[in-house]
């Protein structure tokens, strides 16, 4: 019993973590494979950089 009652707060600690990590990362993970998105993001980063290229 005490096992199990310890198991379940150690995954209670990390959940709001990845609930906050997992969406981050699919956002990521569909910015970097969009292209259009993409091309989006390097103007967005020029203009922050202030590179022209």
């Amino acid at each position: 019993m005490r096992s199990a009652s310890k198991s379940c707060e150690l995954d209670s600690v990390p959940t709001p973590l990845i609930s906050v990590l997992t969406p981050l990362f699919l956002i990521s993970q569909i910015l970097l494979t969009h292209p259009f998105l993409q091309a989006t993001f390097h103007k967005v980063k020029r203009l922050l950089t202030f590179d022209p290229f």
